[in-house]
């Protein structure tokens, strides 16, 4: 069983990370704004977006002491659900990507320039 101190720090980080996920997000907002073409509704079309501003809005629900009702739960495990399958597909896309990029590519563009 938790403590009361283990209890608050727990809340202090889930605060932290939803206070810095969101933050990024409007860095990330602001410089896309800041390069035209720039469509609000494009900006959040997209699903890595969507799924860090669903994880902020958990961390700072659940960081603040909201009751963990059902409605509660199941934005926890959709938020879980949707960074998992972010972190999955950016990590497979970057190897393959980096793979594909330093073994290929590369040594046959060293050899066109000879």
């Amino acid at each position: 069983m938790r403590t009361s101190n283990e209890n608050h720090l727990a809340a202090l980080y889930r605060v932290s990370f939803g206070l810095l996920t969101l933050f990024a997000l409007v860095v990330q907002y602001l410089t896309a704004q800041a390069h035209p073409p720039f469509n609000r509704l494009n900006f959040f079309s997209y699903f890595t977006t969507l799924g860090n501003l669903l994880g902020a809005v958990v961390f700072l629900r659940v960081g603040l002491g909201t009751r963990r009702t059902l409605s509660v739960e199941w934005m926890r495990g959709a938020a879980t659900l949707y960074l998992s399958v972010v972190f999955v597909l950016f990590a497979a896309l970057l190897t393959w990507l980096g793979d594909y990029l330093l073994k290929q590519r590369t040594p046959i563009a060293s050899k066109s320039e000879k």
